[in-house]
């Protein structure tokens, strides 16, 4: 069970003075994993309890600046959360951990393996986007998600209403929520989404996220789609991708091209998974990042691609003996892709003019 209770969660003062929310989960002498919720999202954010028991990992989630009781930060960036959870970390006495971030707790967990390398034992990120400037990284993203990332990243105080009708509708309603975010999915994520205890966690986890209104969720939006202040080529530690083709928040062409960037990373691709994978193989992805653990081999027609450290990282992708490519026009596109366009080719501008233009009629109307 939980150590803090919903209504009470743990505080630490962090050395400029925010205070920062964290909870506990699993067995208390348990190998610790933090766990980076997505966006919107909070500490209340745990897909299985029960994995973390299974596996003998002592689960740490934590509001993200904005978010839930977490203080705000001016000007934050993606590398002031290394500070955040290192510090954390220092006052829990954990010397080393794993970090897991799902969705748009990915690139927090990148940017942990990144800053804290000498303090990481292993990475995983699950539905993870890629850096928004990777060369086509946008394919295949469901247009309304499209127009918002243009927003985030070219005009915030345009999608500044949005959000704040997203907020309202939260409050309010928190499962008509949920249900409007899923006409823009595949139905295996629909066919989750409507499951009981998926919807209890997200009623739940939604309202805390929004405790303190939409800042932290408009300030990250547009954190993750302008460019990441580190190179992922930079990040020594292991990580983990964990990604379902039909995913359509994050396309998995995004997660070809972060296996691709990456020096020392494995790709788990599920053929018949989508973005919220996370529920049905919490288990494994716990599994992936402990020291010393066994690759785990979760049921379902997964693909598995090593990109080893050394020497060789920069090879071309290769996969394992037998094993084959679905999607087949991405993979291509990707193979024929020079690594050199991987973090330049931008949006050509016209495209991204029509995109704020879409959007501002779009807010208009609100």
């Amino acid at each position: 069970m939980r150590t803090q209770a919903p209504d009470r969660p743990a505080l630490v003062q962090l050395p400029d003075g925010r205070a920062l929310a964290y909870a506990l989960a699993g067995p208390g002498d348990g190998r610790p994993v933090f766990l980076f919720h997505g966006e919107p999202g909070s500490r209340l954010f745990l897909p299985d309890e029960g994995a973390a028991w299974r596996a003998g990992v002592r689960v740490v989630t934590l509001d993200r600046p904005g978010y839930g009781r977490s203080d705000a930060q001016t000007g934050r960036t993606l590398l002031d959360w290394p500070r955040d959870v290192g510090f954390v970390a220092e006052r829990l006495g954990i010397a080393r951990f794993s970090v897991v971030g799902i969705s748009g707790g990915g690139p927090h967990a990148l940017a942990c393996a990144y800053a804290l390398e000498g303090r990481i034992d292993g990475a995983a990120v699950v539905g993870s986007p890629c850096p928004f400037d990777f060369f086509r990284a946008t394919d295949n993203l469901a247009p309304t998600l499209l127009e918002e990332f243009a927003l985030a990243r070219e005009a915030p105080h345009l999608l500044r209403p949005l959000v704040e009708r997203a907020v309202r509708q939260i409050r309010q309603q928190p499962l008509d929520y949920l249900a409007s975010q899923a006409d823009r999915l595949h139905r295996v994520d629909q066919a989750v989404l409507a499951g009981p205890s998926v919807q209890a966690l997200y009623r739940d986890d939604l309202r805390e996220a929004v405790r303190c209104g939409g800042q932290g969720w408009l300030q990250e939006a547009h954190l993750l789609a302008s460019p990441w202040p580190f190179a992922l080529s930079g990040i020594a530690p292991k990580v983990v991708i964990w990604h379902g083709e039909r995913d359509r928040v994050a396309p998995a062409r995004m997660a070809r091209l972060l296996w691709r960037a990456l020096p020392n990373a494995e790709l788990h691709m599920a053929q018949d998974e989508g973005h919220y994978l996370f529920f049905r193989h919490f288990e494994a992805i716990l599994a992936s990042v402990l020291p010393g653990a066994p690759s785990p081999s979760p049921p379902g027609s997964w693909r598995v691609l090593h990109r080893p450290p050394g020497p060789g990282h920069g090879a071309a992708p290769r996969l394992e003996a037998g094993d084959e490519q679905s999607d087949a026009e991405g993979d291509r596109t990707l193979d024929g892709a020079d690594d050199r366009h991987l973090e330049t080719a931008r949006e050509p501008v016209a495209r991204r003019d029509q995109r704020l233009e879409r959007a501002h009629r779009e807010v208009g109307r609100e």
